[in-house]
Parts: structure tokens; sequence; C-alpha cells
């Protein structure tokens, strides 16, 4: 099994080169990486929870920045990217209402996280990077 700190870092390859949105990238990053290490080190459920509740709590805000964001920039594919991440949030909201009912949650959850974030980074996330690119400086 590989090292639990290395399960999930930031690599050069997820900068959109949007600040904001790479730092809130970078703390998604982050809170499923915990995750994993509390998973791995096999953490009560409270210790867990906590996890997942501020990871559901921050994808929210994430989302919502992000959705501004790209609706100034006038992305016209802005619905369906609200679509992708309303599905996303009711994935981890599944996850957080298992994790309250004291249900495992498992290596494949936290891969499953990792997995969509890196492929909504590189994917979805880079259609709109040349429309937030015209906008005028503040």
């Amino acid at each position: 099994m590989e090292n639990k700190h290395s399960f999930f870092k930031w690599k050069p390859e997820y900068n959109s080169g949007i600040k904001p949105i790479d730092e809130q990238h970078q703390k998604l990053v982050q809170y499923i990486a915990d995750l994993y290490c509390a998973v791995y080190e096999g953490n009560g459920a409270a210790s867990i929870y906590k996890i997942i509740d501020g990871l559901v709590e921050y994808t929210e805000t994430h989302f919502w920045f992000e959705e501004d964001l790209i609706e100034k920039a006038g992305y016209p594919d802005i619905e369906e990217h609200k679509k992708i991440h309303k599905a996303f949030v009711e994935k981890i909201s599944a996850f957080q209402q298992k994790s309250e009912k004291k249900l495992p949650i498992t290596f494949q959850l936290v891969q499953f996280l990792k997995d969509w974030l890196v492929d909504h980074i590189l994917g979805d996330d880079r259609k709109y990077i040349p429309y937030v690119e015209k906008m005028p400086k503040r």
C-alpha cells in the first residue's frame, strides 16, 4: 500500500492559472488527503465525519465561488457546469449521511473523491479558463 501521506498531493498540472481557484482546489485536495489518512489510520466515525462535514461545506463554498466567477466571465456552458457540481455535492452529501449513520467510509469512496476532483480540474474546469482569462483585471 502506498504511503498514506502520498495518496493525494497537489501537482503543478492541476494549476489553472486562476489563483483563487487554484488555492481552493488545493484545499479540496487537502480535505481528501486528510480523509484518506483518517480512514487509513482507522480513526473513529466522529473524526471522519468532521472531515467529511468540512469537505461538504468547503466544496459548496468553492462551487458557489467558481460558478459566480464563470458566470461573470460569460462562460456559455455554465448550466451544465452547475449540474456537474450539483451531482457531486449530492454524492458527497450521501457519504456524509453514511458517516452519520456510522457506516464505514472505505478507501474506494476516498479514491472516488480523488478521481472525481482530478478529472473535474483537468477536464470540466479547463473549459472555462479562456473565458476567465478574458475578464478585465480588477
